[in-house]
Formats: structure tokens, sequence, C-alpha cells
């Protein structure tokens, strides 16, 4: 069975960097599926700097809006790999259901306490909403699929509340996130950066009070 590889950030960086300079007898297509996140960024800058093709990789690049977009690329065979920030909670239930499909190079987070701040709860500015506490009877967006589905009624019933009386939870691509809150078809979004840091400089009026 082909294995398919989600990297970690390091792994991107040092195993391209280490074959810069080769010269190449042709080029390897290889397949790319990622989320316009942060954690994303690594595979940015190969791209920026033309990494992969100092590797000798000409890159098939596809930006997709949910985690489990991702997942099905890759268990499908439509993809090779998924760099940083490619889904990696639903990586693993998919690697327990198809035993010795994925390579896993590496796993990322981020946490409050070394101030490294992942996803948020965006509002507006004048929103009374300030915890999930505060979600009863609001609609709160999250990123498509099943794993951000789970998180976002975790974080819900972590609160008090029932996520399936209390709160309707609504799919919302990244880039509709800010403006489904600006525009009030959301009351917040549970979003991933740099969501909520692009909404703040842009001066787009969304405002995130806390983080997760």
């Amino acid at each position: 069975m082909k294995s398919l590889k989600i990297t970690a950030l390091a792994a991107v960086l040092t195993l391209l960097s280490a074959s810069i300079g080769t010269a190449c007898d042709r080029m390897e297509k290889v397949a790319a599926v990622w989320l316009p996140i942060m954690q994303t960024t690594a595979y940015y800058v190969a791209l920026e700097e033309g990494l992969f093709e100092k590797s000798c990789i000409e890159i098939v690049s596809n930006k997709l809006e949910a985690p489990n977009q991702i997942i099905d690329a890759l268990v499908g065979a439509r993809a090779d790999f998924g760099p940083p920030g490619a889904a990696a909670g639903i990586a693993m239930l998919a690697e327990s259901k198809f035993p010795g499909t994925f390579k896993v190079f590496g796993l990322q987070g981020a946490g409050i306490k070394v101030g490294l701040i992942n996803d948020g709860l965006i509002v507006k500015p004048d929103s009374d909403i300030k915890s999930f506490a505060d979600l009863r009877g609001k609609k709160l967006g999250h990123v498509p699929g099943i794993q951000w589905r789970t998180i976002s009624r975790h974080m819900v019933r972590a609160s008090g509340l029932d996520p399936d009386k209390d709160v309707t939870l609504v799919d919302l691509a990244v880039g509709m996130q800010v403006p489904a809150v600006v525009g009030g078809s959301v009351d917040a979004t549970l979003s991933l950066e740099p969501v909520g840091s692009v909404a703040v400089a842009s001066g787009q009026h969304a405002d995130p009070p806390g983080s997760t």
C-alpha cells in the first residue's frame, strides 16, 4: 500500500534544504493538499523560496477548505502529502480505520501557557459573547468537517451547554468566517489562526476575546 505523508514544519524545511543545489535529471511530480491556516506557514515558505524545485520536485498544490477533504484525498490517492496543519486528529482516526495508510513525521499544536495561540472565539467588538458559556441560543461557525464539529461540540459541552439544543453549529470555510461574523449570519466562530489576527489587523471589526 502506498504510504502517504503528513509532514511537520521541521521535516519540510530540513529535508528540502538538505538537497538544495542538487542537479535534477528529472522532476518528480508530487501533489499536496493543505488548509489556509497558520500551521501551513512552513509550506508557504517552501513554495516562496522554491525549495521544492531545488529538490527536483514539481509540486501540485491544492488548497482545501476542510480537514476531512485532506484525509479523503490522501486515502483516495489523489494527493501524496499534507503539510503541517493537515488534520492531525482526523488523520489518527483514519489510520486506525485504514492501518498503514499514513506516515506521520510529526505533530504540532499550540498552548496558551507557552504563548502560542492556535485558535480563538471570534465575535464582533460589541458582542455580549465573552466565552463559550454565552453561546446559548447563538450560531457558532467552525471549519467544515467532523474534526472541528467534534471540537466545537466539546467546547460547548465543557461550558455547560448542550450542543444539540443550546447552540446551532454552522460549517464555514476559513475564508468565510470573518465575513459571516461581520455580516451577522453567525454570532461567533471558533477559528484557527491567522483568522483572528487578520480580522483585527484589517479592521474588519471582529475581535477574539479569548483562545482555546
